[in-house]
């Protein structure tokens, strides 16, 4: 847990959608945790792509722009971030072809989760 009045910024890099949200905890016992923006942007990612294959260029090239559009609206690289990436990353032969660009974007490392803890992290969200 974070101290109170600290924000912080949660990535998520679906197949499809890019979500990014920034909480802020307070000392507030009814409301703890408190929206400070949030953003959901359409990217397709997963565009032609099977299990096993690369991601197109194409459709790196919108995740990445995507990146750097979030990255300047949540001021990231100066907050506490969690990125996590999911499905599609997990399907890519070499998700390597977007995570490392996203990283340095970001300046910071991106996790690729399993399908259980993207199942649990959409249950709590």
């Amino acid at each position: 847990m974070y101290p109170p009045n600290q924000s912080v910024i949660g990535l998520d890099i679906g197949s499809n959608t890019f979500s990014c949200a920034e909480i802020r905890y307070t000392k507030n016992s009814a409301n703890p945790i408190e929206l400070i923006d949030d953003a959901s942007l359409p990217v397709r990612l997963s565009e032609g792509l099977i299990e096993g294959g690369r991601l197109k260029p194409v459709a790196v090239k919108r995740g990445l722009d995507a990146l750097t559009d979030l990255a300047e609206q949540f001021d990231i690289g100066n907050k506490p971030i969690r990125a996590v990436a999911t499905a599609v990353l997990r399907k890519t032969s070499r998700p390597e072809d977007f995570i490392k660009p996203a990283e340095e974007i970001l300046k910071t490392k991106i996790e690729i989760i399993s399908g259980e803890e993207e199942a649990e992290l959409t249950c709590k969200g």
